[in-house]
C-alpha cells in the first residue's frame, strides 16, 4: 500500500513536470532570422581644443561630427593647493564642474573658458601642470520639445 502511493505520487510529479518541459524547449528553440544591414551611430563624439599661453589655457569644446546636440561641461585639475582662475563668458560654476550655459549643436563650439593657475612671487611657473578634463551629455528632449536638464549620469565617457 505505501509503495503503490509511493508511485502514484512518482507518476504525478513526472506528468506534472513533463507537461512543463515542451514550453521550456519552445523558448530555447524559438528563434528569428533577418537579412540586410542598417548603419546605426552611437552617441557623439566631441573634442576638446586647448591653447596654452604662458601658464594660462584657453579651452574650446566642440561637437564636428554626429547628429546629436549635447550638453558640455569642464573641469580643470591642479595640485591641491592650487586655485585656479576661469574666466569666459557663456560658462557658469557648478560644484566642481564649469557648465556651459548653451546647448552645444552639432558642427558648433562653445565660447572660449580660460583657465590661469596663480603665480607664486618669484617663480615662472616650471612645473605648473593644468590637466583638463570635460564630459558631455546627450541632450533629451520633453514631450512639449523643450529640452529637459542635463542628466550628468549620461554623460560620455570616450577613451583614446
Amino acid at each position: 500500500m505505501k509503495n503503490s502511493k509511493f508511485i502514484l505520487t512518482a507518476l504525478c510529479l513526472v506528468l506534472v513536470l513533463g507537461m512543463m518541459v515542451s514550453p521550456a524547449l519552445a523558448y530555447f528553440t524559438d528563434y528569428a532570422t533577418a537579412e540586410g544591414e542598417v548603419a546605426i551611430e552611437l552617441g557623439f563624439k566631441t573634442v576638446i581644443t586647448e591653447e596654452v599661453d604662458g601658464l594660462k589655457k584657453a579651452i574650446t569644446i566642440s561637437n564636428p561630427e554626429g547628429p546629436e546636440a549635447c550638453f558640455v561641461r569642464v573641469k580643470a585639475l591642479a595640485g591641491s593647493d592650487v586655485t585656479l582662475d576661469y574666466s569666459g563668458s557663456g560658462w557658469t560654476k557648478s560644484g566642481e564642474w564649469y557648465v556651459y550655459d548653451s546647448i552645444l549643436e552639432a558642427g558648433a563650439s562653445t565660447s572660449v573658458l580660460t583657465v590661469t593657475p596663480p603665480l607664486p612671487a618669484g617663480d615662472e611657473g616650471a612645473g605648473q601642470k593644468v590637466v583638463v578634463v570635460h564630459e558631455s551629455a546627450k541632450v533629451i528632449y520633453n514631450a512639449d520639445g523643450s529640452p529637459a536638464p542635463a542628466d550628468w549620469t549620461m554623460a560620455a565617457n570616450i577613451v583614446e
